[in-house]
Formats: structure tokens, sequence, C-alpha cells
């Protein structure tokens, strides 16, 4: 924290670039707000910035989409990462795929390829001080660690389980609670409880727990086209196979009528039926300048919409996705949200 101040008042007597005054205030607040030693805020930041403070790269040109620019403090070393706020790595069941845990503390996923602090401290910070805190983290021999994006953390939600709604390898080493991500607009950010496996949306002052994660992807991933269009009313989706219809039916129905909906519809040959979970949720653009859907894909529609996974703990609700501001939650099944169908891709 002493270093932190010190820099910031020498920066000031050398009239340093307001930028830079910036970061290191940031710096200095989070240090004091999570009580950890010298480190280097890895909040997330627009590719389109300023080099960073100490000399670091120039971020990336990340991919068009939900792609966020991380800086690294990798062992003292800064660097770029480009991380992913949807499922790069395809579709995935309800359950996830078991975690490998480590013995150095860690556990690894073998379908995202993520490795995960597998026993996150009890600690609640702000989101700066999250950040700053899986920033100074050493652990299974690595300092790049981050704080994982919204659908890194989602990747580890069972949703056949609650309470918490985690693999075996991580219900053991923790207790359920709510988990920053790195994602934010403005004064907000995203946080995933893992009592259920809501997505929600906070101030990003307020104090949540926080699971670090590394990634050994590239650093500056490819571009690719995720959504191709055969015609006005449908998305080809080829990251997870699928074929989206592009309108939303906006006219309310419980999901028992939105399955019967979607199972009639005989728009592009029929074959519709209702998204899980995962699949939906994987369509929120968090990134975007307007809600959180792509609307060159989907349009301007900001609704909740059904998905077909029911809630672990109540089978009389299941869950939604509020694409006016990214967030997820179980609502009882008579309830009224609307549509958007799904078929496997053909």
């Amino acid at each position: 924290m002493t270093h932190a101040l010190a820099a910031l008042a020498n920066s000031c007597r050398r009239g340093a670039p307001l930028s830079l005054l910036s970061r290191l205030l940031t710096l200095a607040l989070a240090l004091q707000a999570g009580g950890c030693s010298d480190a280097v805020v890895s909040a997330p930041v627009d590719a389109g910035q300023d080099a960073a403070v100490g000399g670091a790269p120039t971020p990336p040109q990340c991919p068009p989409g939900p792609w966020i620019a991380v800086r690294l403090n990798d062992g003292g070393s800064l660097r770029w990462q480009c991380a992913p706020d949807f499922p790069v790595w395809g579709d995935q069941p309800l359950a996830p795929e078991p975690l490998q845990s480590q013995p150095d503390g860690t556990a690894v996923d073998s379908l995202t390829g993520l490795h995960w602090q597998s026993a996150p401290p009890p600690a609640a910070l702000s989101q700066a001080a999250a950040a700053a805190s899986c920033d100074a983290l050493e652990l299974g021999g690595h300092r790049d660690w981050r704080l994982p994006t919204v659908a890194e953390l989602q990747s580890l939600v069972d949703y056949s389980r609650h309470h918490p709604a985690l693999p075996q390898t991580l219900a053991a080493a923790t207790d359920a609670g709510e988990f920053w991500s790195l994602v934010e607009r403005n004064s907000l950010g995203w946080t995933v409880e893992f009592e259920r496996g809501q997505v929600r949306q906070r101030p990003r002052h307020q104090p949540w727990r926080v699971r670090c994660v590394r990634s050994e992807r590239p650093d500056s991933p490819k571009a690719t086209d995720r959504f191709s269009f055969k015609n006005k009313e449908t998305a080809a989706d080829a990251l997870l196979g699928l074929e989206w219809l592009r309108p939303v039916a906006v006219n309310t129905y419980t999901l028992p009528s939105t399955v019967g909906w979607c199972s009639k519809l005989s728009a592009s040959g029929g074959g519709w039926r209702v998204p899980t979970l995962r699949q939906l949720s994987s369509l929120v653009h968090r990134s975007s300048p307007w809600g959180t859907v792509d609307s060159s894909v989907f349009g301007g529609n900001l609704s909740t919409i059904w998905s077909y996974t029911i809630s672990a703990d109540d089978p009389t609700y299941a869950w939604t996705v509020d694409f006016s501001n990214g967030t997820s939650s179980a609502m009882e099944i008579y309830s009224f949200a609307d549509v958007r169908c799904v078929r496997d891709l053909k």
C-alpha cells in the first residue's frame, strides 16, 4: 500500500498523464480495500486503451464479440490475454465434466482447459480489490491468475445440484457463495452465485467472494464467424452446432406453452425446441453497447426468455435469461416470459 501511494505522489510531481494517475489511484484504493500486498490491478480494459503501466505491451486487438482484454501480472512481467465471455469450448451438459483436483491447490477442467483455484479465501472484496488479489496470487507454480469472465464462472455451475451448485471436486473445498467476474459496465459488475447458479449484476464496490482462474489458451485468439444466415428467420451457430430462430415470440408464454409453441413451429422445416440454460446463456453479449444481445444477429429485443433447464431444488421453477442486463434466474414455470426456439444444425 505504501509503495502504491508513493508511486502516485511521485507521478503527480512529475506531471504524469491522467491515465497513469488514474490507474495508480485505482491500485492504491484496491490495495487498501483488499488488504493485499503490492500488485497490479488486472481489471478488464478495452483493447483500445494506452499501453499499460510499467511498459507492458499494447493491448491486443481481441476478436469481435464478447472478448475482454485483460492485463496479467505474470510474476512481475506484464502481458495481455483475450478472455472469452462466451463458451468458446462449445456446448456443455447440465452437469460439468469432472474437474481433476491437483495436489498444488488447483483444479483443472478438461473441457474448458481452465485451471481454477480449488479453495478460495473466505474474504469478500470489491471488484477492483478482487482483481488485485488474483493478480497477486502465486499458486501451483504460476503467477498469471486473474478474475474469470461470467461464462467461465458459469462453466463451473452444476445445474443438477444445489446448495452448492458446484462439481464435487470444488464443493468439497468451499462453501457456496457469490463470486466476482471481471466483467463490468460503468459502476456495475457481474457475479455468479453458487447456491443455485444465478448470474447477477452488482455495484462494483460491493464485497463478494473471489475464485481465481488461469488459462493456457493463446493470448490472441483468431476471430471466427460464429453466426451465419440462411434466411431472415434463422441463424446458424457454428460454435454450438445449433440453429436459432432470430425473432423472439413476445406474446409471453408459460414454460409449458413455450414447449408446445416451439414444437409446433413450422418455420424453415420445423424441429424446434426450447434451449437449455447453457445454450441460451451463450447468446448473452455483455460487451454490447445496447443491453446484452448482439443486435446484428438477434435484433433489439431485450426481454426475459425461457430455457428448458429445470431448477434442481424446485421442479416447479425453470431458468430464464434476462437480455436487458445479462442475468439469469429461476422463475415459476407458470410465470410469463418470451421464447427463442432452437434446433440442431442441419
